[in-house]
């Protein structure tokens, strides 16, 4: 009679399983950093979203990646960019449906000389753009306020991933263009 409980539990704690990590744990701002990881009880066409975060607990990334048919993940990312500049202990979090998994890592050492070579008016419809986004996010935030003070819940999560979103997005046209 305990034998089948202790199966049960062993096909749960399957069924949750997700997994991640770098192929090192130091790294300086010119590296390539690899993230791999693992789920369990892969739904096809399922994806994981990877959320890297800075020292400074700001979101330095978010990718989308499809998992292969044997529940694996791997993607790549450069620490050259500006939004990479800090040193310190970084965070790569990984989603999937409702389970999360977490990995850190470190940078430090010298940043290479930034690349500007956007032409002013690029620059200009970059800053334009980020007026915009911007003013959406202030929107969107606005929307959040407004649903959570009457107790509707059930869209605030959606309308905070697309928040983090255009943060990010912000983000990452800002380091362009500075």
């Amino acid at each position: 009679m305990i034998l089948p409980l202790l199966l049960i539990s062993n096909v749960y704690a399957q069924e949750s399983f997700i997994s991640v990590q770098t192929n090192d744990r130091h790294y300086t701002h010119n590296d390539i950093i690899v993230v791999s990881g693992q789920v369990a009880n892969v739904v096809s066409g399922s994806s994981v979203t990877i959320t890297v975060i800075n020292p400074l607990n700001s979101i330095v990334t978010i990718d989308k990646l499809n998992v292969a048919n044997d529940g694996s993940f791997a993607t790549t990312f450069n620490t050259a960019g500006a939004m990479w500049k800090y040193d310190g202990d970084y965070t790569v979090r990984v989603s999937y449906g409702d389970k999360i998994a977490e990995s850190q890592f470190d940078i430090s050492g010298l940043q290479p000389e930034p690349k500007n070579n956007l032409s002013d008016k690029a620059i200009e419809m970059f800053e334009k753009k980020i007026d915009r986004w911007n003013n959406h996010i202030d929107r969107l935030n606005d929307r959040v306020d407004k649903l959570e003070s009457k107790g509707k819940l059930d869209r605030v999560d959606e309308i905070r991933a697309k928040i983090l979103v255009f943060e990010s997005l912000v983000t990452h046209l800002e380091s362009l263009i500075h």
